[in-house]
Parts: structure tokens; sequence; C-alpha cells
């Protein structure tokens, strides 16, 4: 018998999905790889507080709750680089083009960002017991009104129209799976392989000033390793690329 796969709970409108997870798993109501999917976001959020925009119904906005975390405890920032490669797989499936990973966890086809994620994590006391993963995924939308990334859908990427939903259910069940027969001393090296921009020149912004340095790796603390007048680490959270 095939094992259960956890609840896919639909959502016809909320703030945020993962502030739905986060309570459930607060009131101990959620069980690991459960999902909140919503066909429209009022508050969503990615990375440094940014606005995600999202058309109601045009792409996958959706929230995973994971609990076993044992693999991940003593570097936690792996639990962000496997969503990230799972998440680069389900999009591969549909795309001709490479899909990269921009530090620390958008996905990226070209220049062109096809996704994002963010996740948040609940302790209690020292106890890492849940972390929560909201990924957005740019599905079906036609037009965006430009920020961060320059956003692009698979729709535009293939002429293709899919149903959003059940692509939301593929990528839940496909991360699960992923996440339980993962290889964590491999991780990082396949993260590395698809870093975006890895060996060119970019640009970064660091508290107002701009930066010009040539990508290197990320490492299993998740910092950022750039050579330019020197050998830059950066943490997530603490710079802004800039897109010549």
């Amino acid at each position: 018998m095939e094992p259960k796969t956890p609840p896919f709970n639909f959502l016809l409108k909320t703030d945020s999905t993962n502030n739905c997870a986060m309570e459930a798993a607060r009131e101990g109501m959620a069980v690991h790889g459960e999902a909140w999917y919503a066909h429209e976001q009022t508050a969503a959020r990615g990375q440094r507080g940014r606005v995600w925009e999202s058309e109601a119904g045009a792409n996958i906005t959706m929230t995973i709750a994971f609990r076993k975390l044992e693999a991940f405890r003593h570097q936690p920032f792996l639990l962000s680089a496997a969503i990230a490669l799972g998440c680069v797989d389900f999009v591969q499936t549909k795309v001709k083009e490479e899909v990269k990973i921009k530090w620390p966890n958008d996905i990226y086809v070209g220049d062109r960002k096809a996704g994002g994620i963010l996740i948040a994590n609940q302790f209690r006391g020292l106890e890492w017991t849940w972390a929560v993963a909201g990924m957005g995924i740019n599905v079906n939308q036609q037009q965006f009104s430009g920020g961060s990334g320059r956003p692009i859908s698979l729709a535009q990427l293939t002429g293709e129209t899919y149903e959003v939903v059940e692509e939301a259910q593929k990528l839940q069940r496909h991360l699960i799976e992923f996440l339980e027969n993962l290889d964590t001393e491999q991780l990082i090296l396949k993260y590395n392989d698809l870093l975006f921009k890895k060996g060119e020149s970019v640009v970064l912004n660091k508290d107002g000033h701009e930066i010009r340095c040539v990508i290197q790796a990320v490492t299993v603390e998740g910092l950022l390793i750039a050579e330019g007048e020197e050998e830059y680490r950066f943490r997530s959270g603490e710079l802004e690329w800039v897109f010549e």
C-alpha cells in the first residue's frame, strides 16, 4: 500500500499561508508534509519583507510544514537548500532552459525569477520543532508590474496553461519524497552546481555600497562567498543584487 499523502488544504483567500501553517503547528494541529494552498493571499511576503506579487488563482502560493528535521539540526541552512533544490527539480520538468538557485533560495530561469521560498521556524525552548516553507511559483500569470527579480511565469516560458491546484499537489508530493530520500552529504555540492551567476562578475549592494565581485560558492552555513578586492562572506538578508 502506498503511503498516504499528508493533507492538502485549499484556502480561497487568506493573509498568508505561512501564517496558517505556523498557527496549525503551534496549536498541535499540523502533520509533517501538510500543505496550505491559497487561491489568493492578501499579505504574502518574500525575502526582506518584500510584497510577493501574485494574481489570484494564477500561481502556486503554498506552504508546507516539516517536522522531520533531524538531518538538518546542526546545519539548518541545508533545509532551505533542499527545498530550493526540490523546487528547481519541479520547475525543470516544465521548461527547457536551465533552472538555477539565486542565493539563498530564489528560483531563476535565465535572468528571470520564476519563484521564491520563505522559511519560518518554530522552537520550543532550544528544540527546533517545526519549519514552515512558503513557496511562490509563477505558473499562469501573464503580466507582472515589474519589481525585484524581473518575474516570469511557466506559461510565459512554455506557452502552456497549467492546472494550478494540480501542480501544487504535485509539488507537495515531490518535496516530501525529495526530503525523505535526501543525501545530505551531497546536498551543498548539488546546490552549488546550480548556483545562479556562479563564476560570474556581479554587483551586490550592502548598506548602500555597491560591491563588484565574482560569485564563488555557498557554505553549509548559508554564507555566500564572493571574490573582489577581498574575499567576501555575506549573510542572508544583508545585501541586494544589482541587475545591470
